[in-house]
């Protein structure tokens, strides 16, 4: 949906954008919180109420180096196993992507990308790598062929690179009712 459906309203003069998305998990029941708190998680970090998008806005104003401001990572369920190896089974097909893109980062298997999943503020420019590739919808798996390795699981840790590639930082960004 971003990196086809959407990917003209990033060619468009906005100076920011928010993106995002419902959080599908396909495991057992223990599994499906976790990835329904997630999904929380997104939408607080994203869109919590009118004032905290003014601030969002506020903080991308009085900092024009940040170009990607993303959820911080779960820590609940199945995702707080995952804390410190955030890569999982991503890393090489995180690698050949950023060859393909021309990125000039560096990746590194032992530093956890800070972004993960599909989520977040941008300055428009800061994507447009990723937003100007060529994408057909074949590159993507659909329903429950995802996997850990596929290229949707490879595109949710190149955010901050394609940013950094482009001369931005990227943070996280929590609201306060989940800051502890």
């Amino acid at each position: 949906a971003l990196l086809i459906g959407a990917r003209d309203i990033f060619n468009m003069d906005y100076d920011y954008i928010a993106f995002v998305h419902d959080k599908m998990s396909f495991y057992g029941t223990i599994d499906q919180r976790a990835g329904e708190g997630f999904r929380d998680l997104i939408f607080d970090s994203i869109l919590k109420s009118e004032g905290y998008i003014e601030n969002v806005i506020q903080l991308l104003e009085k900092n024009p180096h940040i170009g990607l401001l993303t959820p911080s990572f779960p820590m609940s369920g199945c995702y707080a196993d995952n804390y410190g190896k955030i890569w999982l089974k991503n890393y090489s097909g995180a690698t050949e992507l950023s060859k393909r893109l021309g990125l000039r980062c560096n990746l590194d298997s032992t530093e956890d990308p800070i972004a993960l999943g599909t989520a977040f503020w941008c300055r428009p420019r800061a994507l447009k790598k990723l937003l100007d590739y060529p994408w057909r919808l074949e590159d993507f798996p659909c329903g429950k062929d995802r996997r850990e390795g596929d290229i949707l699981h490879v595109v949710e840790r190149i955010f901050e690179y394609v940013a950094q590639d482009a001369g931005f930082y990227t943070g996280v960004i929590v609201p306060s009712s989940r800051a502890s």
